[in-house]
């Protein structure tokens, strides 16, 4: 899934002449979907100790990453209207 998410962004940058708050809408869903995949997995699944505590901090990553996007993206929006 994430592959075809990152084809389908390079195919839309490509048809919206790079969309800045576009693209950024984007990879927030993305990383939004990635998050609720981790979330599953974390909660539904027994693993070992060292695989859930890698996972957590995957998703403490991916949670930072929306934030800054965001972030970014309110300030792109203030920038450009």
């Amino acid at each position: 899934m994430g592959e075809m998410h990152q084809l389908w962004m390079d195919f839309k940058s490509k048809l919206t002449d790079n969309d800045e708050i576009g693209m950024l809408n984007e990879a927030i869903r993305g990383e939004e979907t990635a998050l609720e995949d981790y979330e599953s997995t974390i909660a539904e699944t027994t693993l070992p100790l060292a695989t859930n505590i890698l996972l957590e901090d995957q998703r403490g990553s991916i949670k930072s990453n929306i934030r800054t996007m965001k972030r970014m993206l309110k300030i792109y929006e203030a920038v450009t209207s």
